[in-house]
Order: structure tokens, then C-alpha cells, then sequence
């Protein structure tokens, strides 16, 4: 497979394997993801000089708007743990996590 670098166009999408994206591991009995960069969520309001190509942005300090399968709308609070943050964004790995 092609390892595509950093400095190439590409579309909007999220976790490519072959672009280096920041995306779920999901390990053990019951299953946890963390991120495949350890430590690593999102950017929070990052310059463009500090804005990573890999990683998920939110685009003000309070943290992530996310979009939930209900319809609803919430913000993730820059605090969120790595644990509920990946498990939020895999959940058919069979993960339980509460965002609240």
C-alpha cells in the first residue's frame, strides 16, 4: 500500500490507516480503544502553524461539536479521557462509555 504523506491533497475524511491519522486501537475483555498515537483526542483551537493534518480540530477552547446518531448536538470537553473519547468513536468495538 501507498503510505501517502503529510503534504498531499486529500479529501475530508477521518482515521485513514495510510495517511498516519490518529485513529482507535481497540484492545481487551471488556474492550477499550485508545488512540493509536498515545495520550492524543483532538486540538483545541490550534493555530494554523500547530493545526496537525492527522488529528481531529475543535475550532474554539470549550471543545468538540460533535454530531450524535440521535439528532442531538454536544460539545466534548477538551478533558475528556482517551479512553471515552476513542470509545465514543467506535462503539461497534463494543465499548461503554458515557460522554456526559
Amino acid at each position: 500500500m501507498h503510505q501517502k504523506s503529510l503534504g498531499e491533497s486529500r479529501f475530508a475524511s477521518f482515521a485513514d490507516r495510510d495517511w498516519f491519522d490518529a485513529r482507535p486501537v481497540t484492545t481487551g475483555n471488556p474492550p477499550v480503544s485508545r488512540c493509536n498515537y498515545p495520550g492524543m483526542t483532538f486540538q483545541v483551537a490550534p493555530t494554523p502553524e500547530d493545526a496537525t493534518s492527522y488529528q481531529v480540530q475543535a475550532m474554539d477552547r470549550y471543545g468538540l461539536k460533535v454530531g450524535m446518531m440521535d439528532g442531538s448536538v454536544r460539545v466534548v470537553s477538551p478533558r475528556v479521557s482517551e479512553e471515552v473519547f476513542w470509545g465514543a468513536v467506535t462503539p461497534a468495538a463494543g465499548e461503554s462509555v458515557s460522554l456526559d
